[in-house]
């Protein structure tokens, strides 16, 4: 009966093995440097002037309502 089964299986894979599980790479602890640039600084001004025109507008329109 050991035959019949062994007819089923495909040994065309059999060189790869599975080697058990592989462990898990963590970025925990790990240190990335990001090389701040004056393109970077111009960019958070922008936000920063942003976020407040949108606050600004916020603001206006919620009093608009109220009255």
């Amino acid at each position: 009966m050991d035959t019949a089964d062994d007819e089923e299986v495909d040994h065309s894979l059999a060189h790869i093995s599975s080697g058990g599980p592989k462990p898990i790479s963590s970025w925990k602890g790990k240190i990335t440097e990001i090389a701040w640039e004056d393109e970077l600084d111009e960019l958070e001004r922008e936000k920063v002037a942003a976020e407040a025109i949108w606050d600004l507008k916020t603001r206006f329109h919620a009093k608009l309502e109220k009255l």
